[in-house]
């Protein structure tokens, strides 16, 4: 044994030894049926991390991914020609001439009414394009009218409420134009003074009292700043300011129009007072004013009518007292302020 082992290369001395000095009591241990199935468990575990840790490694060599930049990169910009042009059938190449602001706006009227129709002709089982409503916060009843079954079903009546709320809308506008229009427009330029002039009007008085201004004196104010739109002239120019101020908001399809605080003092004291001491009260009547008289010129705002979009903005501009912001305090409350500032 001695010389089989000194024969033996050096790599398998350790198993001779280990063979060699084996105890009887190992050897039983060895063969006993528990041992065996810890050793087995012990090779499953070995060989299931081993599997583990190759499909890791894998994963990582395959996240690499492709290279993108290799040698034929250059081959993705070579030009085609067989794919590089455009069906001629499916071009317009004829010339077309430059449309104007007015022309831009009738053409969104027309397809903002297909839209509707096509809304209005949807069964009410088609609820539409998906992540589009059927019906936006601001829509006209045709819009209400083609919200899909469930919407429906979850507000009872409520396509008939939406009608009943356009209707009511135009019609409180409509009577608004009658009011200071007098049902004929040629009379606009014709108005007798005394039928706009605040001088001897007393609205301290009744708001005081915690009453609203009442239905003749808010058609009064009314009448009074349509008439500063209409006829109002700078000292040495021959044309009104504001309706070519108007023309130019129509046609740039804004929703204010800038008025300068000192032109209101020159047309009507009294309606420059009540502006900056009462604004909350005044300005409302201003843009409802507003909204009627650009509506009965430009079809884009009876279009913002018919949406029930009904109001313009008087933007009123130029105040001549400024107040430091610091001094700025409780009596400055529901007042008309003018601040300088980085906003």
């Amino acid at each position: 044994a001695a010389a089989a082992a000194a024969a033996a290369p050096l790599w398998s001395a350790p198993l001779l030894l280990a063979t060699r000095f084996a105890s009887p009591m190992a050897s039983q241990n060895s063969g006993s049926p528990g041992r065996r199935a810890e050793e087995e468990e012990e090779m499953r575990v070995e060989a299931e991390e081993d599997r583990v840790s190759a499909d890791g490694a894998d994963e990582d060599e395959e996240g690499e991914g492709e290279d993108l930049f290799g040698d034929n990169m250059a081959a993705d910009y070579e030009a085609r020609p067989e794919l590089d042009e455009y069906d001629p059938a499916m071009l317009d190449d004829s010339g077309h001439e430059v449309i104007t602001a007015e022309q831009r706006r009738a053409a969104e009227r027309a397809m903002n009414q297909r839209d509707r129709l096509e809304r209005r002709r949807r069964p009410r089982s088609d609820p539409g394009t998906p992540g589009f409503p059927a019906s936006s916060p601001g829509g006209t009843a045709s819009d209400a009218e083609g919200m899909s079954g469930a919407e429906s079903a979850a507000t009872p009546g409520s396509g008939r409420k939406a009608r009943r709320s356009a209707k009511r809308r135009r019609t409180d506008y409509t009577s608004e134009r009658d009011d200071l229009e007098g049902g004929d427009e040629d009379e606009d330029e014709d108005v007798p003074e005394s039928f706009y002039d605040l001088t001897h009007e007393k609205l301290e008085e009744t708001l005081s009292k915690g009453q609203g201004i009442d239905k003749r004196l808010e058609t009064k104010i009314k009448r009074c700043f349509q008439q500063f739109l209409l006829k109002f002239r700078l000292e040495g120019h021959p044309e009104p300011r504001y309706p070519d101020m108007i023309r130019k908001m129509a046609e740039e399809n804004q929703r204010h129009l800038d008025v300068h605080f000192g032109h209101l003092q020159q047309w009507s004291a009294q309606l420059a007072l009540w502006i900056a001491e009462y604004p909350i009260q005044i300005l409302p009547l201003l843009n409802m004013t507003l909204l009627s008289e650009a509506a009965r010129k430009f079809g884009t705002y009876r279009a913002l009518v018919e949406n029930e979009e009904t109001e313009l903005r008087a933007a009123i501009h130029s105040f001549p007292v400024r107040e430091p912001i610091r001094e700025l305090s409780t009596r400055h409350l529901s007042r008309l302020v003018s601040v300088q500032g980085v906003v």
